[in-house]
């Protein structure tokens, strides 16, 4: 019942797939400010709050891009992915993506790359460690570009989209 947030949830109680893609775009178009820095970029709202940071793979540790979106100051997915760039043995137009989904501070459905989808799988060693892993970037980043400052890049435009 706990495992999916209640802004995306059915009313028999399962994701809402449409409606969480409802809720991204939302998050995108209420977008007005966009920070670019040299390793990544932040989306800010009309109030100045982060709604998405975006990682760069010289930033990450893994070499991935990392796509992180908020809802009121809170993670509420991560889509991390990489292509041919990041992972040269991948073939060109191919990706590796994989998918996290967070309620409350907590992860709540990974889907690695493969396309498995791990529900709650909290005896699952893996799951947690990636879950506190990606929740922990998404706070040091959010803090990081809402702040206008990131310690391996510093910013180097300030542009307001429309």
């Amino acid at each position: 019942d706990n495992l999916i947030p209640a802004f995306v949830k059915q009313a028999d109680g399962s994701l809402d797939i449409r409606q969480l893609k409802r809720c991204i775009y939302h998050t995108v178009k209420l977008i007005l400010q966009t920070n670019q820095y040299e390793n990544a970029r932040s989306y800010l709202d009309q109030f100045g709050q982060v709604m998405k940071v975006l990682i760069y793979p010289s930033l990450s540790q893994d070499g991935y891009y990392e796509e992180y979106y908020y809802w009121n100051g809170e993670l509420f997915f991560a889509y991390i992915w990489a292509d041919h760039n990041c992972i040269p043995e991948l073939p060109e137009g191919e990706q590796v993506i994989e998918l996290y989904y967070f309620d409350n501070g907590r992860l709540i459905r990974w889907i690695d790359q493969d396309n498995v989808v791990h529900d709650n799988e909290t005896d699952n060693k893996t799951y947690t460690e990636r879950g506190e892993k990606y929740l922990n970037l998404a706070e040091e980043y959010r803090e990081e570009l809402g702040g206008g400052t990131v310690s391996s890049g510093e910013g180097t435009d300030n542009e307001v989209s429309d």
